[in-house]
């Protein structure tokens, strides 16, 4: 992740990036920019968890097109269509869901 850290060592010095937000998508021929700086414990200056042996663990999602991640952050309120089996599971467990 370093060369998110420092946007020189990114393709194009990183001035194709841009503040992205939840409710508008970046342009065409840009990307959202990464503030690893703001994630926390997550962060480089927090070793990424380690050094709380809570590791962080990060999914990179890359190249889907239009896609709009859908929240799930209320296990009480999941989706009608869900599986009831999956609903009883996702109840008992304490996890990050990406949908």
């Amino acid at each position: 992740l370093t060369e998110y850290v420092d946007s020189k060592l990114l393709p194009n010095g990183g001035r194709n990036q841009e503040i992205c937000k939840y409710t508008s998508p970046v342009k065409d021929g840009k990307v959202c920019a990464v503030p690893i700086n703001q994630w926390g414990p997550c962060s480089p200056s927090q070793q990424y968890g380690f050094n709380n042996s809570s590791p962080c663990i990060f999914i990179k999602l890359n190249r889907i097109y239009g896609w709009i991640p859908e929240y799930y952050n209320d296990t009480e309120n999941l989706p009608a269509e869900m599986p009831a089996e999956l609903v009883e599971y996702i109840k008992t467990v304490n996890a990050s869901w990406v949908s």
